[in-house]
Order: structure tokens, then sequence, then C-alpha cells
């Protein structure tokens, strides 16, 4: 259980509020909490850690159960908590994390938890079909980032000295290094993940202690691995215990730091495009503490949950700096950190590891009237080609795209991998200009211009 928390260090207290904000004890309207599923004493979907809504209405989740009848699983759910396991690991087979890419394939690295030398990176798809690929030298890490690429970027370490190394990893488990990590950069910090900026950039934190004193900063990666410090960071506590980062719609990372602030029970920051830090809360001495997991809502607001037991979710209105607590766990209704997506019809759907009737885990939804996420393109490519040519649309909420249209002419085929991934091909009769998206929720249609020669 260890293991689990410190891969999930997640927590959100009652914030005290920087330059005067004040705090909201309740939200305007009144949360509804669902607990939709409660991991049962077979153990089917046990301490589940990673939801991924796949289709609309679907969720497909990562549960790190093992033991010497079976390894971790991955299973699928829909929005009524109606759950069916899809894939089942090898038994002690622990499989850290998982992240659908552009093929719509789950990808994660995995190991033998009574090997320490037979790691793996799986890939699975929606059907239960596994294949696994040896990743020695390297032993891969827990966070791993999906790019428009078709590439995989995470951490990996060498088996042989344990340098830490910044580096892709293809669709194939082909590992390719682009940045070693020396001792001006720190040591990646195994608590925080990997997030893609609007500049398409990569975005994680970095620590190391001196003389028993931490430090941590925020860094940039280029895709092709060129590294950067952005600004410092307030690292409190022994490696720095920072939670997750989110790379959020206005162009700001934001992040939590449980141990933080000025009691030490947990802030959150934003760290501007331009590389300002600002603190933005405080978190008190009891109650609400420990800020463990972050994510943007489709209001722009932050989410999250906490894990200074007992466990909370809560909002953070960045517009107002005001806090306000959504739900206070019950003993059978999970024990966090927990981590959150919001799903395509608008609620937050949460993953709780422990806790539960068996202390095995539980899945949940949480309703409090946020608008259904509307799509959103970031990119797509190749940005020009002749009818016929396969363009991927990259972005997020692309789930249930029923319709892609280039400069008014629909496409006739659509294929949705994920909700970042679309792909399409381009229509007969096409001419230049914008490319238009429609999903149940709503349609974007792209500033740039497609090329057609």
């Amino acid at each position: 259980m260890n293991m689990i928390r410190s891969a999930l260090k997640v927590c959100i207290p009652i914030l005290l509020l920087a330059s005067g904000a004040a705090f909201a004890q309740e939200a305007a309207t009144t949360p509804t909490f669902k607990l939709l599923y409660t991991a049962p004493q077979t153990f089917l979907a046990a301490e589940p850690i990673t939801l991924v809504e796949t289709s609309v209405g679907t969720f497909n989740g990562l549960s790190i159960a093992q033991n010497n009848a079976f390894g971790a699983s991955i299973f699928s759910m829909d929005y009524f908590g109606n759950v069916q396991n899809v894939y089942t690991a090898p038994p002690f087979f622990y499989i850290a994390a998982f992240v659908q890419a552009l093929d719509g394939r789950f990808y994660g690295p995995g190991w033998y938890m009574q090997s320490s030398l037979n790691y793996q990176y799986i890939s699975v798809d929606l059907t239960g079909s596994a294949q696994s690929y040896k990743t020695a030298p390297w032993i891969p890490g827990s966070w791993s980032l999906t790019s428009p690429a078709g590439l995989i970027y995470n951490f990996v370490s060498a088996s042989v000295g344990g340098a830490f190394v910044f580096a892709q990893i293809g669709l194939h488990g082909v590992i390719t290094p682009l940045h070693q990590f020396s001792g001006s950069d720190g040591f990646p910090y195994g608590g925080t993940n990997l997030v893609q900026g609007q500049d398409g950039n990569i975005y994680s934190i970095a620590f190391k202690s001196l003389s028993g004193i931490s430090t941590g900063w925020l860094y940039r990666m280029t895709p092709q691995g060129q590294y950067t410090k952005v600004v410092s960071l307030p690292v409190a506590g022994a490696g720095g215990l920072a939670a997750p980062i989110v790379a959020a719609s206005d162009g700001n990372i934001y992040g939590a730091f449980p141990r933080g602030g000025a009691t030490q029970t947990g802030m959150i920051y934003k760290v501007a495009a331009d590389g300002t830090y600002q603190k933005l809360l405080d978190f008190p001495a009891t109650g609400m503490t420990q800020p463990a997991f972050l994510v943007e809502g489709s209001d722009g607001n932050l989410y999250g949950s906490t894990d200074g037991g007992p466990s909370y979710l809560f909002q953070v209105n960045l517009k107002t700096l005001k806090l306000t607590r959504l739900h206070k766990f019950q003993p059978n209704e999970g024990l966090c950190s927990c981590s959150l997506v919001q799903g395509m019809d608008g609620k937050l759907y949460g993953a709780s590891p422990l806790g539960g009737l068996y202390g095995l885990g539980t899945i949940f939804s949480l309703d409090i009237g946020l608008p259904k996420p509307k799509p959103f393109v970031s990119s797509f490519s190749p940005t020009t080609g002749a009818t016929g040519q396969p363009i991927l649309l990259w972005g997020r909420n692309l789930l249930g795209a029923s319709s892609v249209s280039f400069n008014g002419v629909a496409a006739a085929t659509i294929t949705v991998n994920s909700t970042q991934a679309v792909y399409v091909d381009v229509p007969s009769g096409a001419t230049s200009g914008p490319i238009t998206i429609t999903t149940p929720n709503g349609t974007f249609t792209t500033t740039t211009s497609f090329q057609v020669p």
C-alpha cells in the first residue's frame, strides 16, 4: 500500500486563500456524489488508480492489485458503474500506470514484483489483446505522456549506474534516450507527472537535496530533449512531495505541494507562461489538508482530492481564488488520494485505490453541474494533402466525433482512437480552408487552414 500512496500522493485541505481571497465551505449548487463501484473480495478491479474515457459513456481503468493468482488488470466501466474485466496480467505482475496512445491501445511500464530485473512495457487493446516488450537495459518510470507523433515520453533509468534519462518510447517498445539528467539538472520527481504545454514542450518537476535541504524547480523539455530550468519552487519536506501538475487551457501550469505552505499542510501554486511563479493558496493546519491531485474542469477551474484523512473533493475557482469543499468521504466511499477525470457527460469520475467495504478501493462520480466538455483541436498533421490522405486531428474531448469537414466538405470516414486522436481521410472535392469537427458536445473549427494542393 505504501507504493500506492507514493505513486498517487494527492491531498487537498481547507485552503487558506492568499491575497485576501475568501473561503467557501460549500458549493453554490449542491454536489451529488454517487458511489458507483466497490471492489469486491474477489479482487475484480481492485485497487483502481486510473480512469480514461475511451468512448462516450465508457471508461477503461487500471487496477494494480496482484498476488500469486493474478497480476494487475485493465477493466471497463460505464457511467452506471457496471464493471467488466478486460485484461489480467500474470501473477505478481505490477503495472505502474497506463496511457492511451493515438492507435487506441493502452501502454504502460510493468514488472514482476518478485523480480526487479524483468522490466517490460505493456501494450493492451480494448479487447484485452496484449503484447509486452522487454526494456533492458532501461527501467521505465511510472508517468507516461502520449504524443501526436505516435511516441510516448517517459523517464527511464539505467539498470547499471542508475542514471535518469528522458526518453521516447515507440509503440513497439523501442526506447530512444533524449536527455541524461546531470547533477545540475537534479532528479525527476517520481510523484509528479509529465504534461505538454500549449507551446508543445513538456513540463515536470525536478529536485535535489544539499546538506539535508531539498530544492526543486519546474523544468521544460523540448520533444527533442533540450532541458531548461523554468523557475524555482518551494519544496517542503523530504523529497519535495510534489503532486501531479496540470497544463491548463489558460496556458499556465498549476500544481500542489502537499506539505508546503505556511503551516506545511499544503499549498497550490501557478507558473505563468513567462515562467513567473505565484503561490495561490495556503492550507490550514487542520481539516481538509494535503492537496494531492489536480485536474482542470470544463469551466476552467481546478478540481482535486486530498490525502490528509479524512479525504475530500474540492474546487479552486481561479478567478476568485475561492476554495469550495465538494464532498467529504465516508469510510465506505473510499480513501484518497484519488485520481479524477471529467466525463463527456460533464460529471467528475474518480478512482480510489483504498477504502470501501473491503478496503480494496472504489469508483465514484460527482455531479456539480459542470458544462459538458467541448471539442478542441490543438493540431492536425500533415497540414497539407490531396484526396484520400489520412489526417490526424489531435486535441481533447474528441470522443463521439460524428462529422469532420474540410472547408465545408464532409469526410466520408472518421476513426476515433481516443479522446485526443481522430483520424480522417481528405474527402473528394475538399479545398483549402479550416477543418471543423463535431461531437455530441459541440463543434470546433481550426484557426489554421488545411492546404489542398
